[in-house]
């Protein structure tokens, strides 16, 4: 959905390919690193394109599910998701090696340091590199070409989701080996 969308702005439909994004971004977070690439370049109409369609996918979705969703979002999850509590199973030692080993999430490195040597670094450590590598994936995308082929620029595009998706508490393998 992100691709395309920036496929989409790129032929200059800034309202479909708002929609697009706006659903890539509301259904999982990291496509939102385009967002900041495209406010980066100054593409406004493609910016504003992407928040007229979250404001949509919005008021089509409110009378359909109502407040809750919304609250619980704002109130309990996001905060879980910033905080990495959300996947705190993730890291558990109980988990099996077969699961902890395909986590190639950035804070993932823990627990295969752990698999592998028997010691980890601490969760401040993670929550530090973690940190650290969000502010190098926003610089990235900062720096992302607007010129050379589309083909390059779709590269640009899909490299820069992924480098997004590593940041989650939880990368299966499939989840980012599979798109790069």
């Amino acid at each position: 959905l992100a691709a395309g969308a920036m496929i989409l702005f790129e032929v200059g439909w800034p309202a479909a390919g708002g929609a697009l994004l706006a659903s890539a971004i509301v259904s999982k977070i990291s496509p939102g690193i385009l967002l900041v690439a495209l406010v980066a370049q100054r593409r406004w109409r493609d910016v504003a394109g992407t928040l007229v369609g979250i404001a949509g996918w919005t008021i089509v979705t409110l009378p359909i599910l109502g407040v809750a969703p919304f609250t619980a979002f704002l109130g309990y999850e996001l905060p879980r998701l910033v905080s990495g509590d959300a996947f705190s199973f993730a890291d558990l030692p109980s988990q099996s090696t077969f699961v902890l080993s395909r986590n190639y999430a950035i804070v993932g490195i823990g627990a295969r340091l752990r698999l592998l040597a028997g010691a980890a670094p601490t969760h401040a450590q993670l929550a530090l590199l973690a940190s650290a590598f969000t502010l190098l994936v926003l610089w990235l995308a900062t720096r992302l070409p607007r010129d050379g082929t589309r083909a390059w620029r779709l590269t640009g595009w899909l490299a820069l989701l992924n480098l997004a998706a590593l940041r989650a508490p939880v990368a299966p393998s499939a989840y980012v080996v599979v798109p790069a």
